[in-house]
């Protein structure tokens, strides 16, 4: 009879490669990989998301007061000069960006509240030509964000996604997609400069907080585009610009912005909710008295007389928790509270 190969009963192990060490590589060989791994990163969000970056074009009109109309408007002058016309509105027109979005199936467009702002028409405009006109659904002074509502239905543009900007590091490549200064659809790219940026706002009146810094290239006309990281996902919106400097740019960190969206787009407006406390961070000297480390808590100055924290709170409490979860910092305990539903 003739005699069979018997099966082996274990498979032969299996020899994987080895991955390429960067040891051995040269400077010009190293800088390469970074050059083409950056440039890969930025295709990839720029194919991503800068189908649902849109044009948005506001036109505000306003009436003009004539403090000579009486004068003007007198018989006896009239008799003589005739009647002399004067404008009684001025028109203006802005630029800036926003992208599209998806909320529980429909379509929406978010942008900076300070773009549209005062707006009497607004007209978005898609790179495949699809243009429509909008009209504001939600907005939100203190954040500088407008949820827009087009009046029509956008076909074939897939709207972008949302990123986790708390997973953002200093370093992150990122893309600013947008329209600066009119020019439609231009993209700039850059890194995380920084984190967590206090930044005083244009007109002023305090501060926006949260901020992310970022050296890609914001112009005017950016504003309300998207931030995007090397996934193509929305981290940011790009808002304000350091005047008088190069490089230093920022946007609103995309998490802060999910957190207010669903009132926006709901009720037209955010509902803050309000303690009536004054607070200030832990020192040193007053977690030794307390027998806490330091931003280890906030500490409670004071309750304001008929505010929601009366009878809860009371001066020289220390807030360690909210829901479980510790607060070090004010902003930490504004952060956690000020989303929550009121009541």
């Amino acid at each position: 009879s003739q005699s069979q190969s018997q099966p082996q009963s274990e498979t032969e192990p299996q020899v994987l490669p080895q991955p390429i060490g960067l040891e051995g590589l040269s400077k010009e060989q190293l800088e390469s990989l970074i050059v083409a791994a950056g440039q890969n990163a930025i295709k990839t969000a720029i194919r991503a998301v800068s189908p649902a970056v849109a044009q948005v074009t506001v036109t505000i009109e306003q009436e003009i007061f004539n403090p000579f109309e009486r004068f003007f408007s007198d018989p006896w002058f009239k008799r003589f000069f005739g009647e002399i016309p004067f404008p009684e509105r001025r028109i203006e027109r802005g630029i800036g960006s926003g992208f599209l979005i998806e909320y529980q199936g429909r379509h929406y467009l978010l942008t900076n509240n300070h773009v549209v702002e005062g707006a009497t028409s607004i007209n978005v405009l898609f790179p495949d030509g699809q243009q429509f006109a909008a009209e504001v659904i939600g907005r939100d002074e203190e954040l500088d964000v407008a949820v827009l509502r087009l009046r029509g239905e956008v076909e074939g543009v897939p709207p972008a996604k949302l990123g986790d900007s708390s997973k953002l590091e200093i370093g992150d490549w990122v893309v600013a997609i947008g329209n600066p200064i009119g020019l439609q659809h231009t993209v700039t790219a850059g890194i995380i400069s920084a984190l967590e940026r206090r930044v005083p706002r244009p007109d002023g009146k305090g501060y926006f907080s949260h901020m992310i810094q970022t050296d890609a290239a914001i112009n005017p006309g950016n504003s309300g585009g998207p931030l995007v990281n090397a996934l193509g996902e929305v981290v940011g919106i790009n808002t304000a610009i350091a005047a008088g400097t190069e490089g230093i740019n920022f946007a609103i960190a995309i998490d802060w912005v999910e957190q207010i969206l669903p009132q926006l787009i709901e009720k037209g407006r955010v509902v803050r909710v309000w303690l009536g406390i004054y607070i200030a961070e832990l020192t040193p000297d007053l977690a030794d008295y307390f027998g806490l480390r330091p931003r280890e808590g906030v500490l409670v100055n004071d309750v304001v007389k008929g505010a929601p924290a009366e009878g809860v709170l009371r001066r020289g409490d220390v807030v360690l928790r909210v829901d479980g979860q510790p607060v070090h910092t004010t902003d930490e305990l504004q952060q956690a509270i000020m989303f929550r539903q009121v009541g």
